[in-house]
């Protein structure tokens, strides 16, 4: 039994070092290869499950993320980050279920309240969910949360140009450009909210400057006169055709110079 308990640590350990390394192949083989054991304690399957929902949400499958997730969080409810990540499985799929993944995000916030990341994500899905006032809260108190995250600042810019505030998203990013003045992530975003006030501008000074469109005025149709007298009396007879100049013969005793 001891020695089994080892092969499940040591699978786990091996699977968990693999995914860090950035082998996903690996890690996935591995992790599997322990799933299929008989016998494996609930936490290391858990952790096995989530591991494997991990890799598949990186790599965009969404279903087979949230098939692995779903079996973490049954194996394991108190999980924050199986919840989180089932979040993201749930809002981040074209054909996700915004309900649902909100409901992952308040039961991960519930069990960790600390996790920054899950409050800005939930603060996004209630902007997408048409609550605005909770979605700009909840991002506000993620960025609060975390100052010095460029992510958050980013999320919470994204949540207000989403409602229409872009003096506000660009006053957010000169306030997280002044504690991280050398975070290339915030200058990026800086420079993209430049260039969309440019663009912004551009629009609308070529739409005033637009010359109108041509428009057909409804003229009236000219009537037709009445003819004259006498040009209804000659209207029915026919012009005469033109006058031939006839030419006269020469002469009999004239004849044409050699």
């Amino acid at each position: 039994m001891r020695d089994t308990l080892c092969l499940f640590d040591e699978l786990l350990t091996r699977g968990r070092r693999l995914q860090e390394a950035g082998q996903p192949a690996a890690a996935i083989a591995c992790l599997e290869r322990l799933l299929a054991l008989a016998g494996v304690p609930g936490l290391s399957a858990a952790e096995a499950h989530q591991r494997l929902g991990e890799i598949a949400l990186k790599r965009r499958l969404y279903r087979r993320a949230r098939r692995h997730l779903l079996a973490a969080v049954r194996l394991w409810p108190a999980n924050p980050r199986a919840h989180f990540l089932l979040g993201l499985a749930w809002s981040y799929d074209p054909e996700g279920d915004l309900h649902k993944a909100a409901g992952h995000y308040r039961r991960a916030l519930r069990l960790s309240p600390r996790l920054a990341r899950c409050r800005g994500e939930l603060g996004l899905v209630a902007l997408r969910l048409g609550e605005h006032e909770e979605g700009l809260t909840l991002l506000r108190e993620a960025a609060e949360q975390a100052p010095a995250d460029a992510a958050a600042a980013g999320r919470l810019v994204r949540g207000l140009l989403l409602c229409g505030r872009p003096e506000e998203a660009v006053a957010t990013v000169r306030a997280a450009l002044f504690r991280a003045p050398r975070c290339p992530r915030l200058h990026k975003l800086w420079i993209d909210l430049q260039l969309a006030a440019l663009r912004r501008d551009r629009d609308t000074s070529a739409a005033r400057t637009r010359e109108p469109e041509a428009v057909v005025l409804p003229f009236l149709r000219p009537v037709a006169e009445a003819p004259a007298e006498g040009a209804a009396r000659h209207a029915g007879h026919a012009l005469a055709g033109p006058h031939l100049v006839r030419l006269r013969r020469p002469a009999r005793g004239w004849r044409r110079a050699p």
